[in-house]
């Protein structure tokens, strides 16, 4: 395979949580002196998983369907295995994507696709664990994330040591900001609200909090209020 490292790897794949028996890989690379790993699986095997019409003429891929709108890959050859392309999104909602390398292969007869760039061009997101790997789509009710404020609460009791949680409860909402905007707020936000966790952000929408980094703000003061031993519905916390 040349210079191109792509490993099958032994993790089963799940597609929102029902199990599909198809190979992933594990692809490394060099950049910029640092080594990267990315994951890929078949486009074919996915792209029927997804209920996606793919097409391949020349240099020219489509992928069509309703869970993925119209993406089109270019490429100029298929030398050395990679595959130099660009990745338009034509779904309505979200804007143009262009990715320029290191998403697409074609190797042993067929091509692979990054499961990080797929998941990004459906508005997914990916789960792993030593175990398996789950992609998941944009409108999937997923069962692992909390719910309910208290879900929430709970979660960062166990989380997180005495000494911090008796720092947050004694914190002013604005040294809240100050201090852990950057930090474990980014964490909540990354975690929690940058997936498609679209139970909370219903919720919390329909609370008129729209911006996920008010949501990680909103949990953040919340919890502050709850280790004062305070219960804020999120309608107190908005105002």
């Amino acid at each position: 395979m040349n210079d191109i490292k792509i490993f099958k790897i032994k993790k089963s794949f799940y597609f929102n949580d029902i199990q599909y028996n198809i190979d992933v890989y594990r692809h490394f690379y060099k950049k910029y002196n640092n080594t990267y790993k990315e994951l890929f699986i078949s486009l074919t095997e996915i792209a029927n998983i997804l209920e996606a019409e793919i097409n391949i003429k020349n240099n020219v891929i489509n992928l069509v369907g309703k869970n993925v709108g119209e993406i089109i890959f270019f490429y100029t050859n298929r030398k050395n295995i990679r595959i130099k392309h660009e990745i338009f999104h034509k779904k309505e909602d979200l804007p143009p994507t262009i990715f320029t390398e290191n998403s697409l292969y074609y190797t042993n007869g067929k091509y692979l696709i990054s499961l990080y760039t797929l998941s990004h061009l459906i508005n997914g997101s990916i789960l792993e664990n030593i175990r398996k790997i789950t992609l998941y789509t944009f409108n999937y009710d997923r069962k692992d994330l909390p719910l309910t404020l208290n879900d929430y609460y709970t979660f960062l009791d166990n989380m997180l040591d005495e000494k911090i949680k008796e720092k947050i409860k004694k914190s002013s909402e604005g040294k809240l900001i100050t201090d852990y905007h950057r930090t474990l707020g980014l964490w909540i936000r990354n975690k929690w609200f940058f997936i498609n966790n679209i139970r909370i952000h219903n919720i919390f929408q329909k609370n008129g909090i729209w911006h996920q980094d008010d949501m990680s703000h909103t949990i953040l003061n919340g919890y502050r209020y709850y280790l004062q031993g305070k219960n804020k519905t999120l309608k107190e916390l908005r105002d």
